[in-house]
């Protein structure tokens, strides 16, 4: 019976080591990336990350030309309102201002979005080097 007992414990012994439950894999593995194609991702990586900060750039640039467009529109908004000729206030309506505007608050939820995604590729790039370090 203990016989028994010892055999199946070192049968189930390298099941679990093959499960990735005992020691580390050995060097060479499947697991392991050779140097060639941890390059290769280093540098989509890299690629990706600068395609994000460039449209970043350029949604930032846009949202500064449309604040400088909206600034009289919005200074209008701020001061009294023209009373017309039968007593009653001027209609405040702009299409293309609020157009502009709506495009701009568009744009700043992309540059949210923009910064979101370049914070999750730093965060996903140096929790690669701490598990490569590790």
């Amino acid at each position: 019976m203990a016989v028994g007992f010892v055999v199946a414990i070192t049968l189930l012994s390298p099941a679990a080591d093959a499960a990735g439950e005992g020691t580390s894999p050995p060097a060479g593995s499947a697991t392991e990336l050779p140097p060639a194609a941890t390059g290769a991702t280093a540098a989509i990586r890299e690629l990706r990350e600068r395609r994000l900060r460039d449209q970043q750039r350029a949604v930032e640039g846009r949202i500064q030309s449309l604040d400088r467009q909206l600034v009289p529109w919005e200074r209008q908004q701020r001061d009294a309102r023209p009373v017309q000729p039968n007593g009653l206030p001027r209609p405040l309506q702009n299409p293309t201002a609020e157009r502009l505007d709506l495009e701009r608050r568009g744009l700043r939820d992309r540059d949210r979005l923009l910064q979101q995604q370049l914070r999750n590729q730093q965060a996903d790039r140096e929790r690669i080097e701490r598990i490569r370090k590790w």
